[in-house]
């Protein structure tokens, strides 16, 4: 038993340990977009995902499109990482179509705060946003023909603007980010899902984890 082990662990050390063919730094631009859930929640400095939560939250459904950048490497045959810059816009038609929560107070330090109803009330979302993501491929039949997964954590920095004029806030939120990806020469088809976990900010802040399509072309 011992003897199998270590065949398995000296074969596995030599696939993961050998070195890439494209070992090289390569950038890369593209454009993705998709449709997810939203959960909606309060920031005053410290926020959590509403999806996380017990009860009390607004949950919509919304659609997103954006643009990315950025560079990757092989630095082993199967395994590389890649760093990415995103720009996106969201639109939640209904910040309840899910589930409606609790009124939302209009601000946190007002003596008689207003109490906001999220039914019907749309909202935009722009964001911005830093990836680091582990590759691994599953197949590989040369330098430009792979499929496989990534694995890694997200930082969004987004602000909301919602129907009504108290629906404001901003946040910066961290998650995991991952999917899986197909190479076919220098172009790139992804299906990722990210979902951020905690942040801090102000106001009414949005949470989402889209399922998002995207192409991305290797220069």
């Amino acid at each position: 038993m011992k003897k199998i082990l270590l065949i398995l662990t000296l074969l596995l050390s030599c696939v993961w340990s050998e070195e890439s063919s494209d070992s090289q730094w390569r950038g890369f631009f593209g454009v993705e977009g998709g449709a997810g859930i939203f959960g909606v929640g309060e920031a005053i400095i410290f926020s959590a995902n509403p999806m996380f939560a017990s009860s009390g939250y607004s949950f919509g459904v919304g659609y997103s499109g954006g643009i990315v950048g950025g560079l990757q490497k092989y630095t082993f045959d199967k395994v590389g990482i890649r760093y990415t810059l995103g720009l996106s816009f969201s639109y939640i038609p209904d910040m309840s179509s899910i589930r409606q929560g609790n009124p939302y107070d209009s601000c946190y330090f007002c003596k008689n705060p207003k109490k906001i109803n999220l039914k019907n009330v749309e909202a935009q979302v722009y964001s911005g946003y830093y990836a680091l993501d582990g590759l691994f491929d599953f197949v590989k039949n040369d330098d430009t023909h792979r499929f496989g997964m990534f694995l890694g954590l997200k930082v969004d920095v987004s602000g909301t603007i919602g129907g009504l004029s108290e629906v404001r806030g901003w946040v910066i939120q961290g998650g995991v980010h991952t999917g899986l990806y197909a190479q076919a020469n220098n172009s790139i088809f992804e299906l990722s899902f990210s979902v951020p976990i905690i942040g801090f900010g102000s106001g009414i802040v949005v949470y989402d984890s889209p399922i998002t399509l995207g192409y991305k072309y290797l220069f």
